[in-house]
């Protein structure tokens, strides 16, 4: 089964996995604007971040040890692709960080993926209505 454009009332739509890695002192900013945008619902996992140019020490047991990950977090939803551009453009808006509104280094990074197939556990159910909000 190949869900990369999913059959919706006739119609064909092709859907996109956005990923987002940001700040955690972000998250509420990027939550209120992916919900602002149109979005329906979104997995927040707390993740950490590999970083070359900010390493720095803490103390573990008594002894001073390198750190070179940061603290992230990854929010994932799934769009139909006509909305990507406007959830992309918020996401960017509301991540960056900075009065200039040019960002930093570190404010995170934008993936968007394919979605092959989908589908809904509890119901099985396939296509837009694993992916629709169900109260069930």
């Amino acid at each position: 089964m190949n869900f990369s454009n999913i059959k919706s009332g006739g119609k064909e739509k092709a859907t996109k996995r956005i990923e987002i890695v940001i700040t955690p002192g972000k998250l509420g900013d990027v939550k209120r604007a992916i919900i602002d945008a149109g979005v329906q619902g979104m997995t927040i996992t707390n993740s950490s971040g590999y970083t070359w140019d900010k390493a720095r020490t803490e103390v573990y047991r008594g002894r001073q040890v390198p750190v070179d990950t940061v603290p992230m977090i990854t929010v994932n939803t799934v769009v139909e692709d006509s909305m990507v551009d406007a959830v992309t453009d918020a996401i960017l808006k509301a991540a960056r960080t900075g009065d200039d509104g040019q960002g930093r280094v570190g404010d995170g990074k934008i993936f968007v993926h394919e979605v092959v197939q989908a589908i809904r556990i509890r119901t099985g159910a396939t296509e837009s209505k694993a992916i629709e909000r169900d109260f069930g």
